[in-house]
């Protein structure tokens, strides 16, 4: 057990049943072509990897998976032991779709290496399309390691196409980072700061100023050459002026220009 376990093409090593992608085998229809009392389709689709089923009867042992409408299926995975199995575990794998048992074809065939323990994930993608669509999966045993006759399989999942999540998730950072750049742009604001004679004006840009006098020089952060008695004046005025908006706002109706009511009324053909 020492050397490494060879991989054949399109088998993949999972680590545990979490890493797993969705099983959509819970919607379809199980057959198997034998079974030992006591070890068939309970024990294979069970999650505890401990039990398993065994077939009893001639090569090649079938499990015979129908959807009721056709399905796109991506791989499917199992879980052996050859060091608990031995001669009882699956070392060539056939995989078959249809449309019903009488036109399976064969799409592929896998061979394990009898090292391998755990979990192993089979593709069926192809060069041109990443899962296949059928209304039967038929995984067959060929032919078990050290020439045994009946096998041992300790779980069986099948698996539809995934979502390209790696993908969506570039997107919506690509869309995130957008919003937070519109949303950065938008929140540049501009302070006029009062006019003196000089004609000078400041405008503040997420706290970096900058600006131009009527002489076309910088300006400063800030204009510093008028009168606190100036400023005062100009806060006066923006008081009286919010108190002249106050009252316009709740005047009474009476004192609203009457042609302005025209906005009230409705179009004849609304009436």
């Amino acid at each position: 057990m020492n050397e490494e376990e060879v991989i054949d093409d399109g088998v993949e090593i999972v680590e545990s049943v979490d890493a797993l992608p969705r099983d959509i085998g819970v919607s379809a229809v199980w057959s198997l072509s034998s079974c030992k009392s006591g070890f068939g389709l309970a024990q294979l689709r069970s999650p505890d990897t401990s039990t398993y089923w065994q077939s009893d009867g001639p090569q090649p042992h079938l499990v015979t998976i129908e959807f009721f409408q056709k399905t796109s299926i991506e791989s499917f995975s199992i879980y052996v032991d050859a060091g608990l199995d031995e001669s009882y575990t699956p070392m060539k794998i056939s995989a078959r779709i249809g449309t019903h048992h009488h036109d399976l074809r064969e799409v592929k065939v896998v061979s394990l290496d009898e090292r391998t323990v755990g979990w192993r994930k089979i593709s069926l993608a192809t060069d041109t399309n990443l899962y296949r669509r059928a209304f039967v999966l038929q995984v067959a045993i060929i032919a078990n390691h050290q020439s045994g006759r009946d096998t041992h399989l300790r779980a069986l999942r099948v698996h539809g196409p995934q979502e390209r999540r790696v993908e969506m998730g570039a997107y919506l950072s690509h869309a995130d980072s957008s919003t937070s750049a519109a949303s950065n742009s938008a929140s540049i604001t501009a302070h006029t700061a009062p006019q003196t004679s000089g004609g000078n004006a400041n405008i503040q840009f997420d706290g970096q100023e900058s600006g131009a006098g009527a002489d076309g020089g910088r300006m400063g952060p800030h204009v510093e050459d008028q009168s606190q008695e100036s400023r005062d004046k100009d806060e006066d005025g923006d008081k009286v002026e919010e108190a002249d908006n106050e009252e316009e706002m709740f005047a009474p109706l009476t004192s609203i220009d009457p042609s302005h009511l025209t906005l009230l009324s409705f179009p004849n053909t609304l009436r």
